[in-house]
């Protein structure tokens, strides 16, 4: 069963919602103090933060560990290895009825941001890109985008989706999440999808910022580069981005 998502209401009037989707072992709980943070400041007082956590379930590479995931994992060596489709396609619905839940309250899809770390990024990916909704933007924090060869024969294809602002960040030397990993995801977006190449702190296109010396975490310039994102996907002023 997957627990009630942690919600951290606006300060204001709530006019976007950002939902972050955590990463393996972790819950909606390990995010909240960023959130909180992220509240603090007078230009996202206007968002609504969602944070859920994943089912416990058994880890194959893990020796069967079971811990809070989104997905199985066989491998931290080859991803593309026997990938639970399964389990991604229930993770996929799960967070889609959160998007759902969003947009039934009030809140337009083009003002809803899809945010994740690792598993959670390759969620936000996955759900972002093959939805029924448009999204105000995609984030993935060392994550990578999964089901890579349906993506690259185009049978995930989502034609409306290819225009929704994604801003991908991962450390040079992550040591779990291999940076050519999100290296290939990004040029499948740009080369085979044809997404457009976007710059960081920009919502639009495809965003793709490698962060020298960092390993399978966040930093301070990584959470920044985050939250300068949000602001330009979900402007206060309930706009879309330009």
């Amino acid at each position: 069963m997957t627990p009630a998502p942690i919600i951290l209401e606006a300060v204001t009037k709530q006019t976007a919602t950002v939902i972050v989707v955590h990463g393996l072992g972790d819950t909606g709980m390990g995010w909240k103090p960023i959130a909180q943070m992220f509240t603090s400041d007078p230009a996202l007082q206007h968002v609504k933060w969602v944070l859920p956590t994943a089912p416990t379930r058994s880890i194959s590479v893990n020796g069967g560990l079971r811990m809070p995931s989104w997905f199985d994992m066989s491998s931290f060596e080859d991803f593309s290895e026997d990938e639970d489709e399964a389990g991604m396609t229930q993770s996929t619905e799960t967070l889609r009825s959160i998007i759902k839940s969003e947009i039934d309250h009030g809140t337009p899809a083009n003002r809803i941001v899809l945010s994740g770390f690792s598993q959670g990024g390759a969620m936000s990916l996955l759900t972002g890109l093959t939805g029924e909704e448009k999204l105000a933007g995609i984030v993935s924090l060392s994550g990578w985008l999964p089901l890579l060869k349906k993506f690259q024969d185009k049978s995930l294809l989502k034609v409306y989706v290819l225009t929704t602002p994604v801003f991908m960040s991962h450390g040079g030397s992550d040591p779990l999440v291999p940076p050519p990993l999100s290296k290939d995801s990004f040029k499948t977006l740009t080369d085979v999808l044809k997404m457009e190449v976007g710059e960081k702190g920009a919502c639009k296109g495809v965003a793709h910022t490698v962060y020298r010396g960092v390993g399978h975490t966040t930093t301070p310039e990584i959470l920044n580069d985050f939250k300068t994102f949000i602001k330009a996907a979900v402007p206060a002023y309930n706009e879309e981005c330009t």
